[in-house]
């Protein structure tokens, strides 16, 4: 599908609907060039020394976070409702496993700007470079996050990364 970009905050508002609603696809490639996708559910947009970006949140113990670290780069791909599908399947297998893109029909693309493809079958498409990640410190989280959400630890890291292209 042929796509035209557009302003890199201009879908801001459809993108967090998505990601509260259903979330979206984190796209990231191995050191081999395999690429892989799962689903997150936590991504802030904005603007950061003086760039477009967007954060995304990864457990050290994902497939994509050792994907993150080898390669600094990583599309995003919100996805139509009728491939709810998708994003639950991505969510519970791991990449190292198996080839999820590959397993649920997804489709590839190069992107123009990153190693990590788009997906051709996402409405909109974001392509970033990390320029910073972030671990968390468990000791800085409230009591209600950390006992809540992280009580095996396991915490997510946040991935900033400079938005390039947004289609």
């Amino acid at each position: 599908m042929a796509r035209a970009q557009v302003a890199p905050l201009s879908q801001a508002g459809p993108t967090l609907a998505a990601v509260q609603q259903r979330g979206v696809l984190l796209v990231t490639i191995s050191l081999t060039g395999k690429p892989n996708a799962m689903t997150v559910g936590y991504l802030l947009l904005g603007r950061l020394w003086d760039r477009p970006v967007m954060q995304v949140f990864v457990r050290p113990s994902r497939y994509s976070y050792t994907c993150l670290q080898a390669m600094h780069d990583y599309t995003i791909a919100v996805l139509p409702p009728e491939r709810d599908e998708d994003l639950l399947f991505c969510g519970r297998h791991s990449g190292r496993e198996l080839d999820k893109i590959k397993r649920r029909g997804l489709t590839p693309i190069a992107a123009r700007h990153t190693r990590s493809p788009l997906l051709d079958e996402a409405l909109i498409t974001y392509e970033c470079s990390v320029l910073h990640h972030l671990p968390v410190d468990p000791s800085d989280l409230p009591p209600t996050v950390e006992h809540g959400l992280y009580a095996e630890g396991d915490y997510h890291e946040g991935f900033v990364g400079e938005i390039l292209a947004v289609t």
